[in-house]
């Protein structure tokens, strides 16, 4: 009876020795599946990064060459500003146009306009008109 029970408690040892090598394979293969599938979103997110540092180094290139551009076209506005100042300091018509304008923007009216800036109503109704659709 006594070898009967030691045979039994060493099938049953043999047993949870099977199944322990049985799960422990399981998880392995597991393991590795997860490691395949990690490996893949790493090459996946390295790929990823290296497309958006190329259009990180595109963009950085855009902006240089957009503030170029925009240097470039300040330049030129305040030459085209100064040359516009010179123009109307050396046309007394354009200081009249200007200070009707200026009037306009305060919301007077074509008579004040007429009568401050000494110019016709067709001249002081453009004046009025411009600066109206500016004003939108």
């Amino acid at each position: 009876m006594e070898i009967n029970l030691i045979w039994g408690g060493i099938a049953v040892l043999m047993l949870a020795l099977l199944l322990a090598f049985f799960l422990i394979k399981q998880l392995k293969q597991q393991l590795l599946q997860n490691e395949r599938a990690a490996s893949q979103k790493i090459d996946q997110l390295q790929r990823d990064i290296k497309v958006l540092n190329l259009e990180l180094n595109e963009i950085r290139q855009s902006t240089v060459g957009v503030g170029k551009t925009v240097k470039t076209l300040g330049q030129y506005f305040s030459q085209l500003e100064q040359k516009f100042n010179e123009v109307e300091l050396f046309e007394p018509e354009s200081k009249l146009y200007s200070r009707a304008a200026k009037l306009a923007e305060k919301g007077a009216s074509v008579e004040e306009i007429m009568t401050e800036c000494e110019i016709p109503r067709a001249e002081a109704e453009l004046v009025l008109s411009l600066r109206n659709k500016m004003a939108r």
